[in-house]
């Protein structure tokens, strides 16, 4: 009888050794997450800037213009959303003490990039503006097409877009014209030194049903930056419209030095 309970004793002990050796099931769940890679972090990207200056004359000569510029932009895995506004306002007096305003105009742009690639995207715009001195109470319209960042090398970065523009013109005197035309842009920037950047922009609107009627639009800047923030700019920018609004000149041009500030 002794030996029976001996042996009932050493198989039970056994049996509870072998329980306690075997390991618990791993859940199917817990298997795939150790086989897959972790997947990749949410991009989120904010920017923002914005840019000043002031020309103020007295005596002999007396005019005072200011001009202005802001850009906001929120980038989000694939899609981007950027919103831009510029504008210049100026007053002259002449030798009679009369004062007129001789520059006003302004400008404002929201556009929508979804990235198929990472150097390509499609992207859909919409402009309003106004320019009165060249014409134009209102101006406002959009624009489509493909983006493409074609040369990333180094301290160069280049793109091109193509696409089509649609500009509705209220001019200040009658008649009111409706544009559609194809799009051109292309844009370089050279980093020089950490603190130096090179840019030119250039961009072609091609009338679709008037060959006559395109316009050009450039943009040259030189920026220093100053600090982590802020940063002195000098730009020229060019606007030309072969077929004007009747009595106004094709040509106009923009030179500017200022102040611009991060803000992001």
């Amino acid at each position: 009888m002794r030996d029976w309970a001996l042996a009932l004793i050493f198989i039970l002990g056994v049996g509870t050794a072998f329980a306690q050796e075997t390991p618990a099931p791993v859940p199917v769940a817990a298997e795939v997450a150790a086989v897959l890679p972790a997947p990749p972090p949410k991009v989120e990207t904010w920017k923002a800037n914005a840019g000043a200056s002031a020309i103020l004359n007295t005596g002999n000569s007396s005019n005072q213009t200011l001009g202005g510029n802001g850009l906001a932009s929120y980038k989000h895995e694939r899609d981007k959303m950027t919103f831009k506004a510029n504008g210049t306002y100026g007053r002259a007096e002449d030798s009679l003490g009369v004062t007129t305003t001789n520059t006003k105009n302004w400008r404002t742009e929201l556009r929508y990039d979804r990235y198929l690639l990472d150097p390509l995207s499609t992207f859909a715009l919409g402009h309003l503006g106004s320019d009165e001195p060249a014409g134009f109470d209102h101006r406002y319209g959009g624009a489509g097409g493909l983006s493409h960042e074609f040369y990333k090398t180094g301290p160069h970065f280049s793109k091109y877009e193509v696409g089509f523009d649609y500009t509705r013109e209220l001019r200040t005197a009658p008649p009111d014209e409706n544009i559609y035309s194809g799009r051109l842009f292309l844009q370089y920037k050279l980093t020089m030194t950490p603190w130096l950047t090179f840019g030119q922009d250039f961009e072609n609107l091609f009338n679709v049903q008037d060959g006559h009627d395109y316009r050009l639009n450039t943009l040259t800047a030189l920026t220093t930056k100053m600090s982590d923030k802020i940063a002195f700019q000098v730009s020229f920018s060019v606007k030309f419209d072969n077929v004007p609004v009747p009595g106004k000149k094709k040509t106009d041009t923009l030179t500017q030095l200022g102040l611009v500030v991060d803000f992001m």
